[in-house]
């Protein structure tokens, strides 16, 4: 087992607990504010990080610091193992500002009152970029490994980095779990599978970029990594450095990033994180093979979407996937199955997805969600106004759904009067935790209908 304890400090309830994307999007509404008319000058920013985005983040900085607004900030850096980046953080080590693998790394400073509680109310809740699970081979890939039920095989070594040190491991734990259930295993059974997976690993380095370093010596038949790494290390040591497969159970992998409250630069540090999730740095962090959460950004790049991919961050991209699309709308239509397709809030793709034979479709909200009460929201709540207006030109119905509550609905129903439905399950559900299941529904039929209606205050 290599020291692989599932029951501490990452049993499942805390890796599902912030392993996924959750919670409200109140975007930066409060913060801007404070930030009005604030501009850094000769401010040191020291960001402590994990192990394996030093690429990245060194031209991050490069490019801010060519900004009006990052003119005089410059930055220290602390690349390593999130875990234990955090818990340095956490034992007084300096930091303005922390980026790390694992969510769970950020709550440790949360606890540690380092960390507002709500940093992942911010926008794209708190995260920065994405990426996923990979599977890293030789070349060739002489075991033949593409899925999750090769790697117990008898005979292939597995290299993961250390769970107790390393974000990254978690996510690679929490994905090997997950892709199990996926597959319609018990508990139970994704329980032993992590064991199995964990027999048959050979060494466990103690971050990300160590595992990789292993891998790279020779070590290994497999490495258990990100897409980013990966590409990262193939931009730099040539196109072939790692080949690797993305299984069709991946897991989506988000990337946190948080201010240090009692940091004496909190305002430029915010500033500076407010900058890397605008659309220059989110393209930047694209072509350094990280997925852009900035959906501007993500427009630009075709990054490989598989099946059984664990997330639900975007829509069928329309026309490209017509013939994956089309075919299974037929067969439903062929049974009287209505149907209605998941797409992102663009205007231009709603012929192609009426084209697929399809009733309705549902655009996809996390955006306007993530922009509400910012300055953004305006442009967003108009890309969804727009699609959905092209949707109902175009003969389809339109559903919406993704991270829609009582504080943004509203809004959405008076400005999208072609919405038919809406998915707000989840939030309904909350709220009905504090307000019971009767007054949560009422409110919820207000907010449909475009009222305004009070959030708990729990919330």
């Amino acid at each position: 087992m290599n020291g692989l304890d599932l029951s501490a400090p990452f049993d499942r309830a805390t890796l599902l607990r912030r392993g996924t994307a959750a919670g409200l999007s109140l975007g930066l509404a409060g913060l801007l504010p404070q930030l009005a008319g604030a501009r850094a000058s000769s401010v040191t920013l020291n960001l402590v990080a994990y192990s394996t985005p030093k690429a990245v983040m060194t031209a991050q900085e490069a490019a801010y610091a060519a900004t009006s607004q990052g003119s005089g900030v410059s930055f220290t850096n602390s690349f390593g193992p999130s875990t234990s980046q955090a818990n340095a953080v956490a034992a007084g080590q300096s930091a303005d500002l922390v980026f790390l693998s694992w969510p769970g790394d950020i709550q440790i400073l949360v606890n540690a009152g380092l960390v507002n509680a709500n940093w992942d109310e911010q926008a794209y809740h708190g995260i920065v970029a994405n990426t996923v699970l990979v599977f890293a081979l030789r070349d060739g890939n002489p075991k033949k490994i593409t899925q999750w039920s090769d790697l117990i095989k008898p005979g292939v070594q597995v290299i993961t980095p250390n769970p107790s040190s390393s974000g990254s491991a978690k996510w690679n734990v929490l994905a090997a779990y997950a892709a199990q259930r996926h597959l319609g295993k018990s508990d139970a059974e994704a329980v032993a599978y992590v064991k199995a997976l964990f027999k048959n690993v050979v060494a466990q380095p103690t971050s990300g970029s160590n595992a990789t370093a292993a891998f790279l010596a020779g070590e290994g038949d497999v490495l258990l990594t990100f897409e980013a790494e990966s590409i990262t290390a193939n931009q730099a040591s040539g196109p072939n450095t790692i080949q690797y497969v993305i299984p069709k159970q991946t897991m989506l992998v988000q990337l946190p990033i948080a201010v240090i409250k009692s940091s004496p630069n909190e305002n430029p540090a915010n500033l500076f994180i407010q900058y890397l999730k605008e659309t220059p740095a989110q393209t930047l962090f694209g072509q350094k093979g990280f997925r852009p959460v900035n959906p501007a950004a993500a427009k630009r790049f075709k990054f490989p979407v598989r099946p059984g991919e664990i997330t639900s961050d975007h829509g069928w991209d329309m026309p490209r996937q017509h013939g994956v699309v089309a075919p299974i709308v037929a067969r439903l239509r062929a049974h009287g199955i209505r149907t209605s397709i998941f797409v992102d809030a663009v205007p231009g793709m709603m012929a192609a997805a009426a084209a697929t034979g399809c009733d309705r479709v549902e655009i996809y909200t996390e955006p306007y969600a993530a922009a509400f009460g910012t300055p953004r929201q305006a442009a967003e709540l108009a890309r969804v106004r727009d699609t959905a207006a092209a949707a109902a030109a175009a003969g389809l119905g339109v559903n919406a759904g993704h991270d829609l509550d009582l504080k943004n609905l509203p809004l959405l129903a008076r400005e999208v009067p072609a919405l038919a439905e809406v998915s707000i399950g989840h939030a309904l559900i909350a709220d009905a935790l504090y307000v019971g299941l009767a007054e949560s529904v009422k409110r919820y039929v207000r907010a449909c209908r475009g009222e305004a209606v009070d959030a708990p205050l729990t919330r």
